[in-house]
């Protein structure tokens, strides 16, 4: 069975890393030197699977990865300005999927009523969009 390195980081206000929407997308200036900085970190970091915490929206990440880091997949859950779940992947090393699970069975053990980061119960579908 072949190692992993897997990762997890909580990039502060990376929402403000990048700006603009479709068409018009760049590094922030007043964040250029942090972004190189972090683009750095992933990079020496190098990991297979990188987890990102309060990432930037979708389309950002995917900017991203498009101008520093062309190696990883993409994957973001929620579709927020801020605070979603994000994943950086390395397609070649491992496969990444969207799965469901029936989350019934544990979410009174979670408290808070089983909103546990606003969830209802049911079925809950992942919402990770996948990009190659």
């Amino acid at each position: 069975m072949a190692d992993l390195k897997v990762a997890c980081w909580n990039i502060y206000f990376s929402h403000n890393l990048i700006q603009g929407s479709s068409g018009s997308i760049q590094v922030n200036p007043n964040e250029s030197k942090r972004t190189e900085t972090i683009v750095d970190i992933i990079k020496t970091i190098d990991a297979d699977i990188l987890g990102i915490i309060e990432c930037m929206p979708l389309e950002h990440l995917l900017f991203l990865r498009d101008s520093f880091l062309p190696d990883y997949g993409v994957m973001v859950e929620g579709g927020g300005k801020k605070l979603n779940l994000g994943l950086l992947y390395k397609p070649e090393t491992v496969g990444v999927e969207r799965l469901s699970f029936d989350k019934s069975s544990w979410q009174a053990s979670i408290g808070f009523g089983g909103r546990e980061m606003g969830l209802a119960g049911g079925k809950k579908r992942i919402a990770f969009q996948e990009h190659r």
